[in-house]
């Protein structure tokens, strides 16, 4: 047999094999990059060569699996350092770990190439809701275009990033632990807070409001009560009492907080998660008796509410309190921007300029106002009623998945799963109730209730992301 006729040989001149694979190449890369980290000791003081094996370390990491920079990411996201170390503004974090998320994940499929990506009509409500607030922007570009890459690529990349990269149920229960474990410690910050007088002082009021790592107290308000129907529902799904302790002395603490921020849409949050999360779970299952457990849990806390709490929530239907008076005002003018630009809206982000001068020209005296105070008038009023409709849409693909999860899951004898696609969706619940006396649209915590929606309706239907 002649070489040519060889199949052996013609396999060998056939294929040609490259000297190193893309992951070898890689990991060669890293192992010259250690050594120059360990060199680095003789030229660099050791903090920052310690700052530097951990960097590697992340990327290593991350390189092995993106889905602890989604985690990282999301850490940075609830946290906000560049909020209390100013000097970190200049690095521009949040959008930076964004991207960081984006190009870990980017390598990783050109390596492993195992991308796939969870199909849904989610991605286009978010997509046109994201495109036209893109083109509310035009409207005055050197401002708005700054504001919608910092809000818009943070919900663009932690939605397609969180679809991608959970992908089993193990991923799925850590990642909602995680989140659940960032709001204590948000909680443990704010009663912190409370307790050394650090929190936001009210002077006419005379109190100190908590607000954790968030910016404002209403903000720690709402990221506390969407939490904690999901730490409840998972409370009653372990069986194990060391782990129904931890989530019950969770709970507690999430609730203490929430009542030191003084928030009046938080009382109101607050009141809706634990009737749907635990009172209507008590009266399904022990009828009067669970009334009256419900009546004894909250005569029993009644002593361990500040006094000025009371005070504070008997406000609520005093319409001639300065609070709500201007919270009227902002309706009002949203409604008339509403009207004035149902289209394109008077600009993403604008909408405080917009109030403002409309004050001054009508010669009002509410000029301090900054937002709406309300989520959806404010959404329509900066990006129009069409881009209004994407995101009344996305609303609705939450409670619908959520609930179309709970029943699949159910069907399925997950009971985990099951409670969770409930208690998110009672969260989101508490996150309408709050939209309609602030603006929340900003915060993260929903656009990462989203895309987990998403995942919860997709798992439920396929039973082999289960296993």
């Amino acid at each position: 047999m002649l070489e040519y006729d060889n199949p052996k040989v013609d396999a060998i001149h056939l294929e040609e094999q490259a000297l190193f694979e893309l992951p070898g190449l890689i990991k060669f890369f890293m192992v010259i990059f250690s050594f120059v980290v360990g060199a680095s000791l003789l030229v660099f003081p050791w903090q920052i060569v310690l700052a530097i094996f951990f960097g590697l370390a992340l990327l290593v990491a991350i390189f092995r699996n993106p889905y602890w920079a989604l985690i990282v990411f999301l850490m940075g996201a609830v946290f906000h350092p560049t909020h209390h170390f100013q000097e970190l503004q200049k690095f521009h974090l949040a959008k930076n770990l964004a991207f960081l998320v984006v190009f870990a994940w980017a390598v990783h499929i050109m390596v492993y190439r195992d991308f796939k990506i969870i199909k849904s009509i989610q991605t286009i409500f978010l997509s046109g809701f994201l495109l036209f607030a893109f083109f509310a922007c035009f409207i005055y570009f050197d401002f708005s275009f700054n504001y919608f890459m910092e809000f818009g690529t943070k919900a663009f990349i932690l939605y397609f990033a969180i679809t991608g990269l959970i992908n089993g149920r193990k991923r799925l229960i850590n990642f909602i632990s995680i989140l659940i474990g960032c709001s204590l410690v948000n909680a443990i910050a704010g009663i912190y807070q409370y307790i050394t007088g650090t929190g936001m002082l009210y002077a006419e009021e005379g109190i100190v409001r908590s607000f954790g790592f968030e910016l404002d107290p209403n903000y720690l308000a709402m990221n506390l009560t969407m939490s904690i129907p999901i730490a409840v529902e998972m409370f009653f799904a372990f069986g194990r009492k060391r782990i129904k302790s931890i989530f019950l002395g969770t709970i507690i603490v999430l609730i203490i907080a929430n009542i030191l921020t003084f928030s009046r849409a938080g009382l109101l949050q607050l009141c809706t998660v634990i009737w749907l999360s635990l009172g209507v779970r008590l009266i399904k299952k022990y009828k009067v008796v669970g009334v009256f457990i419900l009546v004894f849990l909250f005569l029993f806390s009644l002593p361990f509410i500040p006094a000025k709490y009371y005070a504070r929530m008997g406000t609520i239907l005093n319409f001639q309190e300065s609070a709500i008076a201007l919270r009227f005002a902002g309706w009002q003018n949203g409604i008339e921007m509403i009207k004035d630009h149902p289209v394109r809206g008077v600009g993403f982000g604008i909408f405080r300029y917009e109030f403002l001068m409309r004050s001054f020209l009508s010669d009002s005296p509410l000029k301090m106002l900054f937002d709406a105070q309300n989520t959806f008038i404010q959404t329509a009023a900066e990006i129009g009623l069409i881009g209004f409709v994407f995101f009344l849409l996305i609303i609705w693909f939450v409670i619908k998945s959520t609930s179309k999860a709970e029943i699949n899951f159910n069907n399925k004898n997950d009971i985990m799963l099951a409670q969770i696609s409930r208690g998110v969706r009672v969260g989101f619940i508490a996150y309408l109730i709050g939209g309609m006396f602030y603006s929340y649209l900003h915060l993260i915590i929903l656009w990462i209730i989203v895309p987990i929606s998403v995942v919860l309706v997709e798992f439920s239907k396929n039973q082999e992301i289960l296993r």
